[in-house]
């Protein structure tokens, strides 16, 4: 059966331990947990291991950040850390996203933007559980943002478990009484179909997050791919849909199967619709 992928976010070495133990709550909650450590991140040839990364986020359906009091690796020369290009692709995927930030870490910043309003230089003040400033300016970016703002502490595992058992049990009871027509549900059902199919399978490795909407939406599989679906050499279709990443190539026939494929679980998605008394216009109206 299909399982929501839940993408774990934080630096690796300091907060190894949580990870394994966050690792062990997902999985136990039926979920599908994804990080680097554990070879569930697929490294494609040709595409280093922080854009791996970075791919394996936009094929996941939730994303849990832990902020602790290291700043990590810098992302290719962009000045800011792989944890926080995590961040923005989820945010980028709209992916459901949970920030826990150490609560000596948060304790830290505070001081930090204490000092700061205060125009004293805050860089120059040693802090006892943060290693780097930058990572407030993290903390900054995240409380900021319109949206996906929200941030907990934590100070050991259990804090962390039982936050994400309370606010995953809430999402469920949201689905469940907020959805008078059935969309969640018939959601639910559409992936489960989709993922019985190759076609949807390949989509998530094009990084185009398929979802009922964009089934519906899009008639054919070429609809979606557009300009990214090139003619290749020798009776092959490439397909290209990330920048700067190497095209995908495959014979006529495979492609013709993922169309197949792809029509198959569009036209089981109609009529499962129909069967429940919902148009297309309607789903779309209130998905």
């Amino acid at each position: 059966m299909p399982k929501p992928r839940v993408f774990i976010s934080s630096t690796c070495y300091d907060l190894a331990p949580i990870r394994d133990d966050l690792d062990q709550f997902i999985e136990n909650m039926g979920y599908e947990p994804v990080r680097s450590e554990e070879g569930e991140v697929f490294y494609r040839e040709g595409q280093n291991v922080q854009d791996s990364c970075l791919a394996a986020v936009a094929s996941c359906h939730i994303f849990v950040l832990l902020i602790g009091g290291r700043w990590g690796s810098e992302y290719s020369g962009t000045g800011k850390s792989v944890t926080k290009a995590e961040y923005d692709r989820a945010i980028d995927e709209g992916l459901l996203t949970y920030v826990l930030v150490d609560q000596d870490v948060h304790h830290d910043y505070r001081i930090y933007k204490k000092n700061k309003s205060e125009a004293k230089d805050a860089n120059a003040i040693t802090y006892d559980k943060t290693e780097d400033t930058r990572i407030f300016g993290f903390i900054e970016d995240i409380v900021t943002r319109q949206v996906s703002n929200a941030i907990a502490t934590f100070s050991n595992y259990e804090d962390i478990e039982k936050y994400l058992r309370q606010q995953w049990a809430s999402l469920l009871h949201h689905y469940l009484t907020s959805d008078p027509m059935g969309i969640a549900r018939l959601e639910v059902d559409c992936y489960r179909e989709m993922f019985e199919y190759s076609a949807p399978r390949y989509l998530s490795a094009w990084k185009l997050h398929p979802t009922p909407r964009m089934l519906l939406e899009h008639e054919a599989l070429r609809d979606i791919l557009g300009e990214g679906l090139i003619a290749g050499p020798e009776d092959t279709v490439l397909v290209c849909t990330g920048k700067g990443s190497s095209p995908y190539q495959y014979t006529q026939d495979q492609f013709a199967d993922y169309e197949e494929a792809y029509t198959n679980v569009r036209t089981w998605f109609i009529a499962h619709l129909e069967q429940h008394g919902l148009t297309v216009d309607e789903f779309l109206a209130d998905a």
